[in-house]
């Protein structure tokens, strides 16, 4: 016989109770048929499938594990039920009790309630009983005051017909009174007309006089203001001149100092080419040592000649002498003494030194003095 089909069973803690009943609904009324492969056991499969649904049927091993699982949750659900039902129970019997409680109480109040209104009756009674008397009192006072009101309307119509001819009487006085007025008023008009046409040609005749003696102040005034303007126009005629003359001599004198500004200007900016000039010249004036004066030799240069030859130096190379040492001190000399200036220069010297002998024998105070 062919094996049959094994099926994997899931495990039971990994399905939820709504699961499990949708479950049992959906396979309680199918029957059990196992899955074969061969044709005997498909026609037998068929077999079983087309029993009716009222024909006894072998249940599965799994399906009873639901059916076992679903009746215990049943069961617990059941418990849970009646174990809430219980605790409604009696919380509704504490309610009844309290309910019991609270109508004993209202019934308790109605009675106390039932008395005072009994009380307010019997005292409503004994204030009628005592307040009777005054109540007469007071009505009789009233029906006198009725009586007092009465009367009192009588007098005040007697009062308002009185009142309506006095004011009748008044109108009267009043309209008597406004024509009075009238008249007195017409009357005072003509009077202050008289007096204010007097007044007016009084104050018309006042007021030409104080008009006439107005222009004569204002005339002499104007006079016055006349002379008084040809005085300051005369004098700022003659400040004017003068200003002018001072203008004319300041535009003159700023023309002098403009001219020595521009000369002072343009010498400042010579003055560095100049002062560059001079120092070039002093630069050389400097650095020459000139042994001429002209076409004569000095005479600083004539002993200088004469104190090299005496300290032994060649007449021939005095210039050449001369000519080294300022090169050396870097002076440039501008002319070369020759052998013939030196030996001149020599025999210049001694007929000066001759003459000088003489000359000093001559102004000498002594035995050798000569007239």
């Amino acid at each position: 016989m062919p094996k049959a089909r094994s099926v994997k069973k899931r495990p039971h803690n990994k399905r939820s109770p709504a699961q499990i009943l949708n479950f049992a609904r959906n396979h309680a009324h199918k029957p059990y048929v196992p899955l074969t492969t061969s044709a005997a056991s498909t026609s037998a499969n068929r077999a079983l499938a087309s029993q009716p649904n009222n024909a006894p049927a072998a249940v599965h091993p799994h399906d009873r594990s639901t059916l076992q699982l679903l009746l215990t949750h049943t069961t617990n659900l059941l418990n849970d039920a009646l174990a809430e039902r219980d605790t409604a129970l009696a919380q509704l019997e504490e309610q009844s009790h309290e309910i019991n409680d609270l109508e004993n109480e209202l019934e308790l109040q109605e009675l106390e309630t039932t008395k005072l209104d009994n009380i307010r009756d019997d005292l409503t009674r004994q204030l009628m009983q005592n307040m009777h008397p005054d109540i007469q009192d007071m009505e009789n006072e009233l029906s006198q005051q009725g009586i007092e009101i009465i009367m009192l309307r009588k007098e005040l119509f007697l009062a308002r017909t009185k009142n309506s001819q006095l004011s009748d009487s008044l109108l009267r006085a009043e309209a008597q009174l406004k024509t009075n007025y009238s008249l007195l008023r017409n009357e005072r008009r003509k009077t202050s007309r008289g007096i204010a046409a007097n007044k007016l040609a009084h104050t018309v005749s006042f007021l030409r006089e104080l008009e006439v003696l107005e222009a004569k102040k204002q005339s002499d005034l104007l006079e016055d203001a006349n002379q008084q303007l040809e005085k300051n126009i005369s004098a700022l005629e003659a400040t004017n001149q003068q200003d002018k003359d001072e203008i004319s001599r300041l535009q003159d004198r700023s023309r002098g100092l403009m001219k020595k500004i521009k000369k002072l200007q343009m010498r400042c900016l010579r003055a560095p080419k100049v002062k560059s000039n001079a120092v070039a010249k002093a630069k050389e004036k400097a650095l020459v040592f000139k042994l001429t004066h002209g076409r004569t030799y000095t005479p600083t240069a004539r002993a200088l000649a004469r104190k090299l030859e005496r300290h032994g130096c060649s007449q021939e190379f005095v210039g050449v002498v001369i000519e080294d040492v300022c090169n050396a001190a870097g002076v440039r000399v501008n002319k070369r003494m020759s052998r013939r200036t030196v030996g001149r220069s020599i025999g210049e010297g001694a007929v000066a030194a001759k003459i000088q002998i003489v000359d000093e024998m001559a102004h000498a105070s002594s035995v050798f003095h000569w007239e």
